[in-house]
């Protein structure tokens, strides 16, 4: 077995070669077998502990816990597989000299039929500790790991009068055993030392921690019996104990704190017949009794001032997702009290609380990797059994609840407590801000300077994304519209800068995609975006800005404040509060246009060409849009009334300089003189009202002229259109 990293030398062909072990390290560049090698080796040993209560009686084996600890203080135990060779002197004899281990710990018993002390040890046991072997007698550290043995005694036994009083619980009632025997002298058996009721001193002393919380008592038989520190001598109170005809006693049995105790008993006995007057001291009982409940019974904003509302999908949010808030924790008996001794021990147990329940949005995310805690709970001054701690974070949106629980899942080497019930719901917490991305905008014709777009001309590109994140910047997956209520509405603003400021454009922006949010995204992408005309004709806009802005909000959250530097509703530039939307892209240009078809004359015999031109209002007349290289020209658009029947030739092409190329709308012959009408389907967003009189816009319109034709003698006024 090796501790370390190996890197394989280049005459191995690049490979640690494992033939038989284990390395924990890492192997580079690679090994063989792939996995020999672990980067995170396994606990070890750190030392045996035998513990036992001394003295014992020559008439019964005495219990020996033997434990392979893992740290100095014994509060976790080895793990893997384990053996040991028991050893004794002067006669002791093991019930077990190879004991079974499970998790860690195993149990046998020494024997000595004659009186005296023997010292135990191990011979031998696998895997090596790297530290001494260490002895307890009743909890307390014995060098000599020494075990005397006396032909009458006093012995505190769990409630099977045999074993070892087990860890308890705080508050839970229990029943140990006080045995008061003696060795028949004839059949080296054990007998009752005593019978009837019998006044026994009871007592306890603290171990870990070394001093008892006064008003912390062991109710026993209906007297509560105070304790005493490590460093002092048991301070014996008498109660009436009844001894049945083998001697034994149950003694009721209840701890309200919590920590490592020991049990003390003694029983003085009078003179009687030939037997001499004794004093029967029971050897300590070392045992831990660990908190019943670690229940969550606070939770507030980390400066404590306000509390959890404890919401869901309406009413008032908590904190943002990611920013630390306060939970306080009680350690409690069975009976619902605080256990003042906790955190006091001599390496302080601390409370934690872990992740119990997603409480809302249903289906979303939760587990305990979006829980941290930074730094431990500490004792709330005044309160004893009570923690808290400022620094708790929850990482996503919506609401959960959490439980308490202890460092380590375990007390002074003894299992985790075994109520953790869930706390109220927390909640809800809500994104920090919105953050924007990916943003763009374009214009439909041209490029650089001269790119612009017509109003209601539909597919101006917009797009942009957005990302509802917590305060580290990651995005809330269990921010969705579906399950999540009252999320940002998003929606368009705009304005025109520039010399002529025209606010609110926002309100003329149709075709727009209706995103929702998905997984804590928005995205938005424009196909069909259009600026539409207004009721009369206006712009141009030149300095078009388009924006978004959060309309509404459960929680009133925005996007994030370095991205709002717009107020479409003001002009100039705004600031601070006053900034209450986020610019998309560029500027981009918008113009009201128009097609306009002029007049044809030719020869009755020879093809006519027909010009078809784009204009724009420039804000006080329209004038040829010279910019116009996009619009399309189509001689299928093109219609001519009049008999006979003109037929129209040309090409699909696009406007240059904003009239359609030469000959891409040609009229054929007729061959005689005469007037014809020419109309041109125009996209909807070049029409026109020609026609004031009438409602709506129309196609342009002219007349072709053939030949000296005078027109009609009637007509006073022809209008080109």
């Amino acid at each position: 077995m090796i501790y370390g990293d190996l890197s394989a030398a280049v005459n191995s062909n690049g490979t640690v070669q494992v033939q038989n072990g284990t390395v924990y390290g890492t192997c580079l560049p690679q090994s063989n077998p792939v996995n020999a090698c672990n980067a995170t080796p396994p606990a070890s040993v750190h030392h045996y502990e035998l513990s036992y209560s001394s003295p014992g009686v020559t008439c019964e084996g005495e219990p020996v816990t033997i434990k392979a600890c893992t740290n100095a203080a014994c509060t976790t135990l080895y793990s893997g597989t384990t053996s040991v060779t028991l050893a004794a002197t002067n006669g002791g004899s093991w019930t077990n000299s190879s004991p079974t281990f499970s998790a860690g710990s195993a149990s046998s018993a020494l024997r000595k039929t004659t009186t005296g002390s023997s010292v135990i040890s191990l011979s031998a046991a696998s895997p090596a500790a790297s530290n001494a072997l260490q002895c307890k007698n009743g909890g307390v550290i014995d060098s000599s790991c020494s075990i005397s043995f006396a032909d009458t005694g006093l012995k505190i036994f769990d409630t099977d009068s045999v074993s070892a009083v087990p860890a308890l619980t705080a508050g839970v009632n229990r029943t140990v055993k006080l045995r008061a025997i003696q060795t028949n002298s004839v059949t080296g058996a054990c007998q009752a030392r005593v019978q009837g009721t019998r006044n026994v001193g009871v007592a306890f002393r603290c171990l870990n921690p070394s001093t008892c919380v006064s008003g912390q008592t062991i109710s026993q038989g209906g007297f509560g019996i105070g304790g005493t520190s490590a460093a002092s001598s048991p301070g014996y109170i008498d109660v009436p104990l009844t001894f049945d005809s083998n001697g034994t006693a149950s003694v009721p049995f209840n701890y309200s704190d919590v920590g490592e105790i020991a049990l003390h008993a003694r029983l003085v006995l009078a003179a009687s017949g030939n037997d001499p007057a004794i004093t029967l001291t029971a050897p300590a009982a070392a045992t831990v009794v660990r908190p019943y409940e670690i229940r969550v019974t606070g939770i507030t904003i980390a400066d404590g001032s306000r509390p959890n509302p404890a919401t869901t999908s309406s009413g008032d949010g908590f904190v943002a997702a990611g920013a630390p808030f306060r939970v306080q924790l009680d350690v409690l008996n069975f009976a619902g009290n605080r256990t003042p001794n906790f955190g006091k021990e001599s390496t302080p147990e601390l409370p934690n609380v872990a992740f119990d329940s997603l409480v809302y949005p249903t289906g979303g995310s939760g587990n305990s990797a979006t829980l941290q805690t930074t730094g431990n709970f500490t004792a709330v001054s005044g309160t004893a059994g009570r923690f808290q701690n400022a620094q708790v974070v929850w990482l996503e949106a919506g609401s959960f609840k959490l439980k308490g629980g202890l460092v380590g899942n375990d007390y002074l080497g003894q299992p985790d407590v075994s109520q953790k019930p869930a706390s109220s719901t927390i909640g809800r917490f809500y994104p920090q801000h919105f953050v924007l991305s990916n943003d763009s905008s374009a214009n439909l014709c041209g490029s650089g300077s001269a790119a612009f777009s017509y109003m209601s001309q539909p597919g101006v590109p917009l797009n942009f994304t957005l990302e509802a994140v917590n305060t580290a910047g990651t995005r809330l997956l269990n921010y969705n519209s579906a399950s999540y209520t009252g999320t940002a509405g998003i929606g368009l603003v705009a304005e025109n800068n520039g010399s002529s400021h025209t606010p609110d454009l926002g309100g003329r922006l149709t075709g727009q995609p209706s995103p929702t949010w998905q997984q804590g995204r928005y995205q938005f992408s424009a196909i069909t975006l259009q600026l539409e005309r207004g009721s009369s004709v206006d712009g141009p806009f030149l300095n078009f800005q388009p924006g978004i802005k959060v309309l509404a909000e459960i929680d009133s959250r925005n996007l994030q404040s370095t991205a709002l530097t717009m107020n479409a509703a003001t002009s100039g530039t705004c600031a601070g509060a006053a900034c209450d939307a986020a610019k998309l892209g560029n500027e981009l240009k918008f113009y009201y246009g128009r097609h306009r078809l002029e007049n044809a004359y030719a020869n009755a015999f020879q093809p006519a060409p027909v010009v078809l031109k784009a204009e724009v209002w420039n804000g006080s007349q329209f004038v040829l849009h010279s910019a116009d290289i996009c619009s399309e020209v189509k001689p299928a658009s093109l219609t001519v009334t009049g008999s006979p029947a003109l037929t129209v030739s040309g090409s699909n092409t696009t406007f240059a300089g904003g009239v359609n190329p030469a000959n891409s709308l040609l009229l054929s012959a007729p061959g005689q003189n005469g007037s014809w009408g020419l109309q041109y389907q125009a996209p909807v967003w070049l029409k026109y009202n020609w026609d004031p009189s009438t409602a709506g816009d129309e196609n342009p319109s002219a007349t072709a002229l053939f030949g000296r034709y005078r027109g009609n003698d009637r007509l006073i006024y022809q209008r080109e259109q």
